[in-house]
C-alpha cells in the first residue's frame, strides 16, 4: 500500500578498516573511498548546485563532524525550498539550444528526500523532535510522484520516522493514525521506550547514464552490495529492523521528468534538421551540376541546408548526468532501548540467501543527561562492499 499525501552522540564505523568515530570527533580522516568535501568544492562550479552540499554534507557526516553536516545540508534544503524551475538557468535548459546539465542542481528526487532524512535524524540527535518531524514529512513531500492520482510516497522510513517522534511526544500510541498498522506492516512495532536510533548505509550511489543517439535518454546503473540483510543487536538482545530504503527503486520510480520530454523533442528536431539539412545540400549540388542557369536556385537550397545544419549542430539535447557521487544504495533503520553507560552493538550482514557474510562488533556509550534524550548512531559500509 503506498502513502496518500496532501501536497504540503552518533558513531560512524568504517567496514573493511573498523574504525569508529564519535560524532565530537572532528580529526577523522575522511574515508579513503570518498572524494574530500574540500576538494570536491573546489571543482565545483556554480551550476553544480546543491551536489557540493550534498557531498559535503555527507562525507562530514561519515567522519563525524556532525556541525558542518548540518551546515551543508541545511544550504542544500534552503535552495530545495525555493521556486523551481523559474531561474533564468531553468528557462535555458528548456530552450531548443540550452543544454541540461548547465542548469542550477537541486537533486533528483531521491537525492533531496535523502537530504532531508539525514538533517532529520540530525535534529533527532539534537533532541528537536518538531524540526526532525518537519525534515521528515519534507522527506516524503519531495519523493511525491506527482503522476500519480492521487500523488503518493513510498519513502516509508522519512513516514514511520514521523509517527514515531509523534508518538514519542504525546506518550502514546493514540495519536498513531488507524492505518498505520495496515501501512507499515512490515516494520517494528513503535516502542516508546526506544531512545537509540540506529541508522546504517550499504552500497553505492544510483549512477546516472545517458543514452540514445544524441544521449538524451536517462537510465541508472549500480552495482548489488554483496550484503542485502541485517541483522542488528544489541546488549545481546536482536531488535527489528526495518525495510531498507532502496535509493535505486527510488530513483526509477517515480515516473518519467517533464524534462525527458523536452529532450526527446530536442532530439527529434535535431535528427530531423540534420538530415533535412544534408538532403538540401545534396540537392544544391545535384542542380548546380545539372543546370548552370539555375546556379541562384542551388544557392537558396544550399543556404537552406546550411541553416538547418547550423541548427542541428548548436541544438543539444543531451540529458544531465550529474547525480549524488557518493550517496548509499540502501539504507537500514532500527532502535533499541539503550542504557546510560557503555552499550555493545553488534550488526551482522547476510547476502541475498540470508546467510552471514560480515560481521562487526562495537560499543557505543550514551552520557547521562538530565532529560530524556534520543541518540542518533550512524554507520558507513560504503566504498567497501563488493
Amino acid at each position: 500500500m503506498r502513502r496518500v499525501f496532501l501536497i504540503q552522540t552518533w558513531t560512524a564505523l568504517q567496514f573493511g578498516t573498523m574504525v569508529c568515530f564519535h560524532a565530537s570527533s572532528t580529526d577523522a580522516a575522511v574515508p579513503p573511498s570518498q572524494p574530500s568535501s574540500s576538494s570536491y568544492l573546489k571543482r565545483s562550479t556554480n551550476s553544480a548546485g546543491n551536489l557540493p552540499h550534498f557531498v559535503a554534507g555527507l562525507n562530514s557526516l561519515r567522519r563525524g563532524d556532525r556541525e558542518h553536516a548540518k551546515q551543508q545540508l541545511d544550504k542544500a534544503i534552503e535552495n530545495m525550498n525555493g521556486v523551481f524551475g523559474l531561474g533564468h538557468s531553468a528557462k535555458q535548459a528548456r530552450s531548443y539550444t540550452g543544454e541540461e546539465a548547465k542548469k542550477f542542481f537541486l537533486g533528483e528526487s531521491h537525492e533531496r528526500s535523502f537530504a532531508c532524512l539525514l538533517r532529520g535524524l540530525l535534529y533527532l540527535d539534537d533532541n528537536e523532535l518538531d524540526n526532525a518531524r518537519a525534515c521528515f514529512k519534507s522527506a516524503s513531500f519531495h519523493d511525491i510522484d506527482i503522476k500519480a492520482k492521487p500523488p503518493v510516497s513510498d519513502m516509508f522510513l522519512a513516514e514511520y520516522l514521523d509517527y514515531k517522534l509523534l508518538a514519542a511526544q504525546a506518550g502514546s500510541h493514540s495519536v498513531l493514525p488507524t492505518d498505520f498498522k495496515e501501512t507499515f506492516r512490515n516494520f517494528p512495532a513503535i516502542d516508546l521506550g526506544e531512545n537509540c536510533h540506529i541508522v546504517v548505509e550499504v552500497g553505492s550511489a544510483p549512477v546516472k547514464r545517458a543514452f540514445g543517439q544524441h544521449k538524451h535518454i536517462l537510465a541508472y546503473d549500480i552495482k548489488y552490495p554483496w550484503f542485502q540483510g541485517l541483522e542488528v543487536t544489541v546488549n545481546a538482545k536482536t531488535v527489528a529492523v526495518c525495510p531498507p530504503e532502496d535509493f535505486l527503486y527510488h530513483a526509477t520510480s517515480r515516473g518519467s521528468r517533464d524534462m525527458d520530454k523536452i529532450l526527446a523533442l530536442k532530439s527529434q528536431m535535431k535528427t530531423v534538421s540534420g538530415t533535412t539539412g544534408d538532403a538540401a545540400l545534396l540537392s544544391a549540388a545535384a542542380i548546380a551540376a545539372s543546370d548552370s542557369d539555375a546556379l541562384g536556385v542551388a544557392l537558396i537550397v544550399g543556404g537552406v541546408g546550411l541553416v538547418l545544419k547550423g541548427i542541428s549542430a548548436i541544438g543539444n539535447p543531451a540529458v544531465d548526468t550529474r547525480y549524488w557521487t557518493n550517496q548509499p544504495r540502501f539504507l537500514w533503520y532500527s532502535a533499541a532501548a539503550a542504557h546510560v553507560g557503555t552499550n555493545s552493538l553488534k550488526l551482522s550482514f547476510k547476502d541475498k540467501f540470508g546467510d552471514p557474510v560480515h560481521q562487526i562488533k562495537t560499543n557505543f556509550v550514551i552520557q547521562p543527561t538530565s532529560e530524556k534524550r534520543h541518540h542518533f548512531l550512524f554507520l558507513s559500509a560504503v566504498g567497501n562492499e563488493y
